[in-house]
């Protein structure tokens, strides 16, 4: 059923039927959330963290652009309130998510405090439009 070098948690059998979707294929196995993300052979786990940063403010500009440049941050943000910069992670470990954060982004000249919040479930409206979409497959 399974290939020889693909394991059962992250590929997705060769003999599965095509009707399905891949996400559909994920729900279906128990692998439900967002952080789901599929392409024609497989199935992986996406961590998805914020990171809420203090910084210097003379260096809020320079840090932001800093902190995008680096490998595993999606996006960045510079605003306005309780941070002064939002980062958005995105890795496949846990344990890229501890290198990125604690050995780059809290390393970076200027950046003052960090506060790491990890995304359990995304509910977007394109998750929600699907999750709808579920019942109408045949």
């Amino acid at each position: 059923m399974y290939g020889v070098n693909q394991s059962r948690r992250y590929h997705q059998p060769a003999d599965q039927p095509r009707n399905r979707s891949k996400r559909n294929w994920a729900l279906a196995r128990g692998r439900v959330g967002a952080h789901c993300q599929a392409d024609e052979r497989y199935v992986w786990w996406v961590v998805t963290a914020f990171v809420l940063m203090d910084a210097e403010p003379a260096r809020v500009a320079e840090l932001a652009e800093e902190i995008a440049a680096i490998e595993g941050v999606a996006e960045a943000y510079s605003v306005a309130g309780n941070a002064d910069i939002v980062a958005i992670i995105r890795v496949r470990q846990i344990e890229e998510l501890a290198q990125v954060v604690t050995g780059r982004l809290a390393g970076l000249r200027g950046v003052t405090d960090t506060r790491t919040l990890v995304a359990f479930q995304s509910h977007s409206r394109k998750d929600l439009d699907e999750m709808w979409d579920l019942g109408a497959e045949g």
